[in-house]
């Protein structure tokens, strides 16, 4: 779901990172959580965390790669 959305993403151990537009970052996280509701969860949390800059993904970690 995540590929397919067309989104910059990167996985980390801890989460999901998604960059992008913001309506297309939404729909994304709204259809990943109901996703996981339609495949049998019972109950769920998406923890999302939201940063607002001017740079990207690439940008804030080069140095540590």
């Amino acid at each position: 779901m995540i590929q397919a959305s067309g989104l910059r993403y990167e996985v980390g151990a801890l989460g999901t990172t998604l960059e992008g537009e913001a309506d297309a970052v939404w729909a994304t996280l709204r259809a990943a959580h109901e996703a996981m509701l339609a495949a049998g969860a019972t109950r769920g949390i998406s923890h999302v965390t939201i940063a607002s800059v001017d740079r990207t993904m690439d940008s804030l970690t080069r140095k540590f790669r």
